[in-house]
């Protein structure tokens, strides 16, 4: 507002950055219900009495065992997974660099 924006231009900003903000949010949901759901056919896996089914039917249950080890995530970049919690971890980073540029911002300014 002190560099004489206009109104449509502080909307535009404002309504990407919700979007961006929203396009985060769904891909860390989505991510943290992939890793809930393959979390559950690993726990329903174990609980099954394999070891009285058929031998042929207990080696089917090998493979969903032992990948339900190691869940499934996105990830960003093969950087970080996409979870709520690490959606709670980038609002917080980027509301504290946002902070810092509105600082040195109004540090410039009462300079000059």
């Amino acid at each position: 507002m002190n560099n004489n924006e206009s109104f449509v231009q502080i909307g535009m900003f404002t309504f990407a950055l919700l979007s961006t903000i929203f396009n985060i949010f769904m891909f860390c949901y989505i991510g943290d219900l992939l890793k809930e759901r393959c979390q559950r056919v690993g726990i329903a896996c174990y609980a099954i009495e394999w070891y009285r089914m058929p031998s042929r039917k207990a080696l089917e249950l090998l493979m969903p065992m032992a990948m339900s080890q190691y869940p499934m995530t996105l990830t960003a970049g093969k950087m970080i997974t996409m979870t709520l919690s690490t959606f709670s971890d980038i609002l917080k980073t980027s509301m504290a660099y946002f902070n810092l540029l509105r600082e040195f911002s109004s540090r410039d300014i009462t300079r000059t």
